[in-house]
């Protein structure tokens, strides 16, 4: 099944939206809506369309970042 690439990247988005910031959100079914229109955007306007370089210069490092501050707070919290 072939889908057309604007479809294909749609689908994509949601899927990495859902494998790198599903566990950094408690709230995360009910961001991630916007959290998809948000990474479609970026998608489209930084990134011209390229998912895999959205995927390496984006997601992945996003993912670390909030990770970290994640993190942060925690041991903050717990102090």
């Amino acid at each position: 099944r072939h889908l057309c690439p604007i479809l294909r990247n749609k689908c994509d988005v949601a899927s990495l939206v859902d494998r790198y910031f599903s566990t950094l959100y408690s709230n995360f079914s009910r961001v991630r809506p916007v959290l998809v229109r948000q990474a479609r955007d970026l998608l489209v306007c930084t990134y011209h369309g390229n998912l895999m370089r959205f995927e390496r210069d984006f997601c992945v490092l996003a993912a670390q970042l909030l990770e970290e501050v994640r993190s942060t707070a925690d041991r903050k919290m717990s102090e």
